[in-house]
């Protein structure tokens, strides 16, 4: 199977797809997310976002969501982090035509506003600017890194004890040593 990687290495889960396009000439940067923003798929787009603020930083960073069908807690989870990031740059990152089931969960979680979509009529207003820093999405991106080589360890010791690769090695018994003799 060919696995999809971007620059930093890292694997692109199948079911998501991620292109960032650089500032234009009114400082507004996009990127396109597809298919499911989860677990797997929430340090492409952080990395994806950073890599847009190396160099002069977008007014606004627009995450273009008309092909994304599914987010969900680590999804709304890389979304603030991305958010963080470009305020910390001095930008603004907003959400643009994002599908029913995506919008109904931003209302339910009440982050509408933050990403630069209407609320729900009657809805509270969420705070105004949570920060997250550049060292939490360091944190976040080595903690993804490190759950994904854990489970990259428990799939392949699974496949070990179903193949019987993987076996008991019989103990060797432990030598006690004898006791002090006392010479009294």
């Amino acid at each position: 199977m060919d696995l999809k990687r971007d620059d930093a290495g890292t694997i692109i889960p199948p079911y998501f797809q991620v292109s960032a396009v650089p500032p234009d000439r009114d400082g507004r940067s996009r990127v396109a997310v597809a298919g499911e923003l989860d677990e797997g798929s929430a340090e492409p787009l952080i990395r994806a976002v950073t890599s847009l603020l190396g160099g002069a930083a977008p007014a606004v960073v627009e995450i273009e969501a008309s092909r994304l069908n599914f987010l969900d807690s680590s999804g709304i989870r890389a979304l603030l982090i991305c958010r963080g990031l470009v305020g910390n740059a001095g930008g603004r990152l907003v959400l643009t035509n994002p599908r029913p089931a995506v919008t109904e969960v931003l209302e339910i979680t009440r982050l509408c506003e933050l990403f630069g979509l209407p609320a729900p009529a009657g809805a509270p207003r969420p705070p105004k600017n949570p920060v997250v820093s550049e060292s939490t999405a360091d944190l976040f991106i080595r903690s993804a890194a490190v759950r994904r080589a854990s489970r990259e360890i428990r799939d392949q010791a699974r496949a070990l004890r179903l193949t019987g690769d993987l076996r008991r090695q019989p103990q060797t018994p432990v030598r006690e040593s004898p006791a002090p003799r006392s010479d009294g």
